[in-house]
């Protein structure tokens, strides 16, 4: 293949998926040096691509806004390769309006199926060697750095203060991903008999957990669900002495930035690749025979018990916790 002028790589959603392509944004970068390589994403996840030094051009799917809009904007900057990282309806539709030649990963259906009806235990391929083997079938090593604005990763710190700090990323989009309300009220109790400050990052439904854990953290809890931007957020974690998340965006970030975790996995799997890549991870997840359940999470858990997150205990969480500080 000659070496295209302009590439475009497409990955609309969401915070980890797009987190997981920087590997392969940064292997085209190497392979093709000379190459301009532009992002197509969602608006809302715009800062999580923009400063990178491997991308010379960000292009946005505009909510409320027909695909066609981006299809004119696209056609105007005369691909020679899109890479499709996502590979649903929307990235085909938009691939087929532009009639450049496609590179694109393989999703693996078949396989999730399997998990998900045979709980069907194998290798994991890593989503990000996925996204590589797009393009190019030789091994790389990952880079999956993101890049943040000097101004935000300031202020971040000026959120944490000195002292080392907690950071606890307890949202998702999916409830079977969330450690249960009471369980952080009782964790809470435990850390009250340290020092070190906790900070609490999220959407606005994250409030509920910074209230519980307030109850007995008083003011060595720093508030910021619901205060800060995908971006702003990204720095908080980068300056954390220790990530408490789940299998969620913001463990991606903490893995972008190789900052020590602890992982907690309820109805998802590693087999489906979207375990944390950095070994500074410890993850807690019990034997339920009925995970997984979904590879994405549910609103709520089928068999109405819920053991894959509530046999993952508080006192368990705390002690792992207090290694760290």
């Amino acid at each position: 293949m000659t070496v295209p002028k302009k590439i475009g790589v497409i990955r609309f959603s969401s915070i980890g998926d797009i987190v997981l392509t920087m590997p392969a944004v940064h292997e085209l970068k190497r392979l093709y040096p000379n190459s301009a390589i532009h992002f197509i994403t969602k608006e809302s996840f715009e800062p999580l691509v923009k400063y990178d030094p491997a991308i010379a051009k960000v292009h946005t799917l505009v909510a409320d806004q027909p695909l066609s809009v981006l299809v004119e904007e696209l056609r105007g900057e005369q691909f020679e390769l899109l890479v499709d990282l996502h590979d649903n309806i929307r990235s085909r539709s938009l691939c087929s309006q532009l009639s450049v030649p496609i590179k694109r990963y393989k999703k693996g259906r078949l396989r999730r199926l399997l998990y998900l009806w045979l709980k069907k235990r194998e290798s994991v391929i890593p989503l990000w060697k996925r996204y590589t083997g797009a393009f190019t079938a030789n091994t790389v090593v990952p880079d999956f750095s993101v890049t943040l604005p000097k101004e935000t990763r300031v202020k971040a710190a000026q959120r944490l203060g000195d002292s080392p700090t907690l950071v606890i990323a307890p949202g998702s989009t999916w409830a079977t991903k969330e450690w249960p309300l009471e369980k952080y009220r009782e964790l809470g109790a435990l850390l009250a008999h340290y020092s070190f400050p906790v900070a609490v990052i999220g959407g606005d439904k994250d409030r509920a957990v910074q209230e519980a854990l307030a109850l007995s953290l008083g003011d060595r809890l720093i508030p910021l669900a619901g205060t800060l931007s995908i971006a702003e957020s990204a720095a908080v974690v980068a300056k954390a002495a220790l990530l408490l998340t789940v299998d969620t965006g913001m463990m991606h970030i903490g893995s972008a930035f190789d900052r020590p975790m602890i992982v907690l996995f309820g109805s998802t799997v590693q087999e489906f690749g979207f375990f944390p890549s950095s070994t500074r991870a410890t993850v807690i997840e019990r034997p339920v025979p009925c995970r997984p359940c979904s590879p994405t999470g549910k609103k709520s858990c089928p068999k109405n018990h819920f053991r894959c997150m509530n046999e993952i205990l508080p006192a368990d969480i705390a002690t792992a916790i207090a290694t760290y500080f």
